[in-house]
């Protein structure tokens, strides 16, 4: 082999070399560069780049990897795990710390919309320019801005945790512009917003104590649906006209609020506690003491 470059590091040398060997298929004799380096391990590397490479790109990624060296996240290439293998770790990391329902839209989205782009991509060819026409690959199949910045957020999450796990030593997604434009909830999407003479029609058209109870609480309120659901006669504070949020029922099961502030107090007017009143009386006796029972006394499920 033939030197072509040295950078030295103590006794260790880093450089690019010549290597001849014969072509199998053709039989003929051919020559390609080879970086030599060591290892953040101090393990003695040999990299063979493809025929045609040229010196400046040789130097180039010598650079590269010399930088991978020095900040630790150095890997042969036949190590470096796929975008596929390394979102299939971070779901099971994320499946510890939260719900479900939600890990089930986090497995979905990333099977759905990120492995058919990214799947076999290595790692580390994850950069600003493939993340981008991901973006713009999305817009051009007409997903809407929502849908594609719940996917930079994942996106995001799976590279930060590449980052920490020491696979890349910086998360391309920060440097990706998020698509700006109207959200879900606009006229477009099909949403709308009642006024308040709307509202006041609406509940004079709901049938049932219990149904004009709950849709009553729900507007006056704030509160979330799976947090209505959830609601006990325990968590009503009669004395102060307030009703507090502990739980919230979702696809089957109780779950603790989400955060401190999701835990909270909330002051309710004079209708409505009269409504809770009315509802109270006529409210059948349930085993979990729901204020809003399904016919079978468990909560409603949605």
């Amino acid at each position: 082999m033939t030197n072509l470059q040295g950078e030295s590091e103590g006794l260790r040398v880093a450089c690019i070399t010549k290597k001849k060997y014969t072509d199998r298929a053709t039989g003929e004799l051919r020559e390609a560069l080879v970086i030599d380096f060591y290892d953040q391990h101090g393990k003695r590397r040999l990299k063979t780049l493809p025929v045609g490479t040229t010196k400046k790109a040789a130097r180039k990624i010598l650079h590269e990897t010399l930088k991978e060296v020095e900040h630790g996240i150095y890997l042969p290439d036949r190590k470096i795990p796929t975008f596929k293998e390394v979102a299939d770790r971070w779901l099971e990391y994320k499946k510890m710390n939260i719900r479900e329902h939600t890990y089930e839209g986090y497995q979905g989205h990333v099977k759905n919309n990120l492995k058919p782009f990214f799947g076999e991509t290595k790692i580390t060819r994850m950069n600003y320019n493939s993340i981008t026409k991901f973006a713009a690959h999305e817009d051009a199949r007409g997903a809407s801005v929502h849908h594609v910045r719940k996917s930079l957020v994942l996106l995001t999450g799976i590279m930060k945790y590449a980052v920490r796990q020491r696979l890349i030593d910086a998360n391309p997604v920060q440097e990706v512009e998020k698509p700006k434009g109207r959200s879900r909830y606009d006229e477009s999407d099909g949403m709308d917003i009642l006024r308040p003479d709307e509202i006041r029609r609406f509940l004079d058209h709901v049938e049932g104590l219990k149904y004009k109870t709950l849709f009553l609480l729900t507007i006056l309120s704030g509160a979330r649906q799976g947090e209505i659901l959830g609601l006990m006669w325990s968590d009503v504070d009669w004395f102060n006209s307030q009703v507090i949020i502990r739980r919230t029922f979702q696809h089957g099961r109780f779950y603790e609020p989400k955060s401190a502030t999701s835990r909270r107090k909330i002051d309710l007017g004079p209708t409505v506690m009269t409504q809770l009143k009315k509802w109270k009386l006529a409210c059948p006796p349930n085993d979990l003491d729901l204020i809003f029972p399904n016919d079978e006394g468990k909560p409603i499920d949605r």
